[in-house]
């Protein structure tokens, strides 16, 4: 919230306070788990679900503030709705990582899942390699082409280690948007989230846009 306020991450902060130009919840949450020390799942018998996903690196969250690409849940999604950035990975990046987090309204105990609306990523590389959200992520530490919409978690990451230099494509699919997650567009059923992309240089050629 410190380095937010600061202005380390360009475009946000120089508010009153702290607390007058903090990030939305969501985009905190994106920047510590996009940033994060993950620990090899082949230790002492990790997994996914008892190492959550990491620990918290303010170093390397330093480090990236001027390869991080952020979105502080301005945008929204309706219902079957995409939302399609377009992004350039330089020759040599190390990793590049895709993080989005939305926040769900709150669920019945009595139901199968307690779920609302889904939110999901997906990534596809300059050769048309696709990368659904959290595909692989529960056994390892980087994703695993292919697969399908996680339907279940509102956390999403896309993790690829030694990425092809080139177009690189994120999409944002409101899956299954069916009741008002934000409140502040009166009438309309729609959800907004916050967004992190590490490594990803904004491709000004080919415009963001929706479908």
């Amino acid at each position: 919230l410190q380095m937010w306020h600061q202005g380390v991450f360009s475009g946000f902060g120089g508010g009153s306070s702290v607390f007058a130009d903090r990030p939305r919840s969501v985009t905190a949450k994106a920047l510590m788990i996009n940033t994060a020390y993950r620990y090899p799942l082949t230790q002492g018998g990790l997994s996914r679900f008892k190492q959550g996903w990491g620990m918290p690196d303010l170093t390397n969250l330093y480090n990236l503030r001027n390869k991080l690409t952020i979105v502080n849940e301005t945008d929204l999604l309706q219902n079957a709705q995409t939302k399609f950035y377009p992004f350039n990975v330089n020759a040599g990046e190390p990793s590049i990582g895709f993080t989005m987090v939305y926040t769900d309204p709150a669920g019945s105990p009595a139901a199968a899942q307690a779920r609302i609306n889904d939110l999901s990523i997906r990534v596809t590389d300059p050769n048309g390699v696709t990368y659904w959200g959290n595909n692989g992520l529960a056994g390892g530490n980087w994703s695993v082409p292919g697969g399908a919409a996680d339907t279940i978690n509102t956390v999403e990451n896309v993790f690829v280690q030694n990425p092809v230099a080139g177009p690189w494509t994120l999409e944002v699919i409101g899956t299954s948007i069916v009741q008002d997650a934000h409140p502040q567009t009166a009438g309309v059923n729609d959800a907004g989230y916050g967004l992190v992309v590490s490594s990803g240089v904004p491709d000004p050629s080919r415009p963001v846009y929706f479908q």
